[in-house]
């Protein structure tokens, strides 16, 4: 994967918290040549590979004399039964499998009760995480391009110190799956909006010559 470094000390959190308490995402490219894909395809993979850990990181369990593992979780549509104590209707989905290949869906009660684990908790988190990482898809993108290329000096403008840190922790808040402040996306926006203003009146001195 990427050369990845970690943000500066201010944008540091808790790393302590094991994986089932928190989705940590802390670091950002600072090799913007090696870039395959967006920033926030990057995150995305990222997420994906804790939430495998995630699975992982669950022993064997027995039910009904027969020992079954955790391989995924999704939301169902439409809704199902549970396939244990056939509570219905079920939106979030966990799947068992026992040693001898037979597949159950099991809602969240279930889950916790079979892995003795608030696993339904730690899912749904996940889920709210990922899904704010992809509405905020344009900033994270954006604001990630900006900083890249003012760290580079290709920026045609000047971004204040204080307003450079602001800017990443802003965008560390993005990757973690937590909802901008509404000074933070204010910010984002003001630097977007002029990075876009002046890329068009570039283009359009280009477009005169």
């Amino acid at each position: 994967m990427y050369d990845m470094y970690l943000f500066m000390s201010y944008c540091n959190h808790n790393s302590g918290r094991g994986i089932t308490d928190h989705i940590h995402l802390t670091s950002i490219s600072l090799d913007a040549e090696e870039e395959t894909m967006p920033k926030t395809d990057d995150v995305l993979v990222e997420l994906k590979m804790i939430f495998n850990a995630f699975l992982k990181s669950f022993f064997p369990f027995a039910f009904e004399n027969e020992t079954y593992r955790l391989v995924d979780n999704y939301v169902a549509n439409p809704w199902i039964r549970c396939d244990i104590c056939r509570n219905y209707p079920i939106q979030d989905v966990s799947v068992i499998i026992s040693s001898r290949g037979k597949e159950l869906h099991v809602g969240n009660e279930c889950i916790d009760q079979l892995t003795n684990r608030k696993a339904s908790e730690w899912f749904k988190k996940y889920r709210t995480k990922r899904e704010n990482v992809t509405n905020n898809r344009k900033y994270i993108d954006d604001l990630d391009s900006i900083l890249t290329a003012f760290r580079k000096g290709e920026l045609p403008f000047n971004i204040k110190k204080n307003d450079v840190e602001l800017l990443l922790i802003a965008l560390e808040r993005m990757c973690n799956g937590f909802t901008l402040t509404s000074e933070q996306q204010q910010l984002i926006e003001f630097y977007i909006n002029k990075s876009v203003h002046l890329r068009d009146i570039s283009k359009g001195e280009k477009y005169e010559n």
